[in-house]
C-alpha cells in the first residue's frame, strides 16, 4: 500500500513547504519551444489600425501595443485580429486559422467587426 500523503498532488503550490516532486525522465526526441509568435506583425498591425483609424491615431496605439508583440502570454483583442483578415487574403486565412473558427464563422465575424467600428 502506499502511504505517500503528496499523492494525488495536482500543482507544486499544493505541496507543504519542503516537499519534493519527482521527476520522471520521458526518453525520446523532444524539441523544447517557446510561445508562439505574435500573429501579426508590427506592420500588419498597423495596416489593420489603419482601417478603422486615423494616420496619427493608428500610428500612436500600433507603437504602443508594439512593446508587447513579442512578450509570451500577450492578450490580443478578437475584434482586431478578425480585422486583420480584412488586409488581404491571406491574412483572412491566417486569422481563421488563428481563431479556429469555420470559414462561415469567419464571414459572420469579419461582418460583426465591421459594423462594429464601422466599416461597409
Amino acid at each position: 500500500m502506499d502511504n505517500d500523503p503528496h499523492r494525488g498532488t495536482r500543482s507544486p503550490s499544493d505541496l507543504p513547504p519542503g516537499a519534493m516532486l519527482e521527476m520522471v525522465l520521458v526518453p525520446g526526441n523532444h524539441e523544447v519551444v517557446g510561445p508562439p509568435p505574435p500573429p501579426l506583425t508590427e506592420e500588419e498591425l498597423l495596416a489593420t489600425l489603419r482601417l478603422f483609424n486615423p494616420k496619427p491615431v493608428a500610428s500612436e496605439i500600433s507603437r504602443e501595443l508594439s512593446k508587447h508583440l513579442g512578450k509570451p502570454n500577450a492578450i490580443w483583442s478578437s475584434e482586431l485580429l478578425i480585422l486583420a483578415a480584412l488586409l488581404s487574403a491571406e491574412h483572412w486565412e491566417r486569422m481563421r486559422k488563428y481563431r479556429n473558427l469555420t470559414p462561415e464563422q469567419m464571414r459572420e465575424a469579419v461582418d460583426k467587426a465591421k459594423r462594429q467600428v464601422g466599416l461597409p
